[in-house]
């Protein structure tokens, strides 16, 4: 059996000496032999099927070391790891001290998670918001959903907000074209606030076939750095102008929707999805509310790496949606005049906070023995599967190769571990309010 000796470093940090005899290391030479006859091919044998005779000269002596040597570390650190009760969240260093035939010792560095004993989080008090939804909301829901479906008539007045305009346009700097400032027939909604500030404001009360030339000096964020802060020449012509004719509010306008059998219908289910969503959003914040409030209340160590790990997070989140309305994040940054390194600095005190309530939640776990059992984990996971497939096109089951199941039932189990420690939570807190 190894034998092992752990040491705390300041930060989180942990040292592990492993020491393997001569006994462990021949049952890792054994096992690296194995490994390596595996994929050796010979014309005239069976795959495994190779004498020790024959396959000894075509392994490699120094590969062979090498093998067993790195199953020797990768087990035997797994084995410490877990008899040591360490909770790593990686290995940061690993060096050999001794590597003989009948002894190897190695020590590794590992970055582990912060072991405290939480205190404090029975027995808060929060207070709950008042959820209403009122004629108001469900107003607005309908208004957005009629504008959506609404049909268009040209008309010859005024463009106005709520119109929709055709527009040629052309954009110089100092009498010179710029790339991508021309334009034909080029759609857009007044009201959205789409493009170049005051650009709409100039276009508002022009007719269809009125000209005008206009300047505007471009905005900071502009996606083109050259042209940021400059006065830009604008001439653009109106080639028409449609007013928005909404469908009418009736029972038929609730059917044509979906399965709704009327317009009281249709207002009675905006109101419980308005109820449901406000409920979500209420409930997350109090959740948030009570692990900052155990969180300011325990002193423990913050890992570095987890904190600069959720970072990384924050800003690929921040790309994706970013990139679901067609902007890089290097435009982004680089209109707003910033740098990748800046958004971290501003990003940190977030992250910082939701490392903090991720370990708070994580020690609760640990102190009130709150586990997840393995059926809720598989469950979860095929129905993420289940979702990937149907993604796929024509159902393509080899799609899901490409899905880490591993990291997958890992992050599961640990956002069901979560959610029971928030049922734990929310029932040892006093809520006040309605």
């Amino acid at each position: 059996m190894i034998s092992f000796t752990v040491n705390k470093l300041p930060g989180s940090n942990a040292s592990i000496e492993v020491t393997l005899g001569k006994d462990d290391l021949l049952k890792y030479i054994t096992e690296a032999e194995k490994k390596l006859l595996d994929n050796i091919r010979l014309d005239g044998f069976r795959k495994g099927k190779i004498s020790r005779e024959i396959w000894a000269k075509e392994i490699d002596d120094k590969k062979l070391r090498e093998e067993a040597l790195s199953m020797a570390v990768e087990n035997s650190l797994i084995e410490a790891v877990n008899r040591g009760k360490l909770d790593v969240i990686e290995n940061m260093e690993l060096k050999i001290i001794e590597n003989a035939p009948d002894k190897l010792v190695y020590r590794a560095v590992l970055l582990v998670f912060p072991d405290f004993k939480p205190v404090n989080y029975k027995g808060l008090v929060a207070a709950k918001n008042k959820i209403v939804v009122g004629d108001g909301d469900v107003t607005l829901i309908l208004d957005d959903i009629r504008k959506k479906r609404a049909s268009y008539k040209a008309v010859g007045r005024k463009a106005g907000k709520g119109d929709k305009v055709t527009l040629n346009f052309n954009i110089k700097s100092g009498g010179a074209d710029i790339k991508g400032g021309a334009e034909e027939n080029y759609p857009l909604m007044l009201g959205g606030s789409r493009l170049i500030p005051g650009f709409e404001e100039n276009v508002i009360g022009m007719v269809p076939g009125e000209t005008k030339k206009f300047e505007l000096v471009m905005p900071g964020n502009y996606h083109d750095r050259t042209l940021v802060g400059k006065k830009l020449d604008f001439e653009v012509t109106v080639g028409g102008v449609e007013e928005p004719i909404l469908p009418e509010l009736n029972d038929e306008f609730a059917k044509s929707i979906g399965r709704f059998s009327s317009l009281d219908d249709l207002k009675e289910n905006i109101r419980t999805s308005l109820l449901t969503e406000k409920e979500e959003k209420e409930k997350e914040r109090l959740r948030i509310e009570i692990l900052t409030k155990i969180a300011d209340s325990n002193q423990f160590d913050v890992p570095d790496k987890l904190v600069d790990n959720q970072v990384t997070a924050m800003i690929e989140d921040f790309r994706d949606e970013l990139s679901h309305h067609q902007i890089n994040l290097d435009d982004y940054l680089s209109g707003a005049g910033k740098k990748i390194d800046d958004l971290r600095r501003d990003w940190m005190p977030q992250a910082v906070n939701h490392v903090k309530m991720g370990l708070v939640a994580r020690a609760i776990a640990k102190a009130e023995s709150v586990s997840v059992a393995e059926d809720e984990v598989e469950h979860q996971v095929q129905a993420v599967i289940d979702r990937f497939i149907s993604t796929q096109t024509g159902g393509d089951y080899k799609a899901v190769e490409k899905i880490d199941t591993q990291r997958l039932k890992q992050r599961i189990r640990e956002d069901l571990t979560t959610e029971k420690v928030f049922d734990f939570l929310e029932k040892n807190t006093n809520f006040t309010g309605k």
